[in-house]
């Protein structure tokens, strides 16, 4: 078994990952003598564990369980979506501002779009930071 892991614990290990927590959270649930490690060691662990091949074949057996549940739930998936915008995208007799809007829409979804944000500090200044002192 990976790093000593029972199947138990890497089944809460991979079902926490795919729930959105982080490897450290996720070890921590998965095998809860951990925390009481440092956050180091437990990050080390948690790497190591979720690299390994038994933890990775799981991985993908989970994370396609909760794909095809998700899909299930929407109205029309994203293939699906992507389909339509094509076909209006690529037919002739669609008016050209409906072609433009779907080729948009299709590229938005895509992520062809890069959004720019400028941050500045007071008044158009530059930003000033200030870190807490953590030691007492």
């Amino acid at each position: 078994m990976a790093l000593g892991a029972t199947e138990k614990e890497i089944t809460i290990f991979v079902a926490e990952l795919i729930a959105g927590k982080s490897q450290r959270e996720a070890y921590r649930i998965a095998r809860p003598l951990s925390k009481k490690w440092t956050d180091k060691c437990v990050d080390e662990k948690a790497s190591t564990l979720f690299n390994s091949g038994k933890v990775q074949e799981r991985y993908a057996e989970l994370l396609a369980k909760a794909t095809a549940a998700v899909e299930k739930t929407c109205v029309m998936t994203f293939a699906e979506k992507r389909r339509i915008l094509m076909n209006i995208a690529m037919d002739p007799v669609e008016r050209k501002e409906n072609v433009i809007k779907a080729i948009d829409l299709d590229n938005k979804m895509e992520g062809v779009y890069v959004t720019k944000a400028e941050i500045t500090g007071a008044n158009g200044g530059p930003l000033t930071f200030a870190w807490e002192d953590n030691d007492g």
